[in-house]
């Protein structure tokens, strides 16, 4: 929690966390002041860029 809350004061936008023991992706969007939840089956897009996403399905865990 210390380190999401010095890289939104440093001004990144947003900060993703992977889990993958928990299997969950956590989605920080420091502009938005939002959090979204994924899992590693899910595409995941990126709130700051309008065309990228990461299709975590794709990657092999293990």
């Amino acid at each position: 929690m210390k380190k999401m809350l010095k890289y939104a004061a440093a001004g990144v936008r947003e900060y993703w966390i992977a889990d993958h023991e928990k299997n969950r992706i956590l989605v920080y969007n420091f502009e938005q002041d939002a959090m979204e939840e994924y899992t590693f089956s899910d595409q995941v897009a990126a709130g700051i860029f309008e065309d990228f996403a990461v299709d975590f399905s794709g990657i092999e865990l293990g």
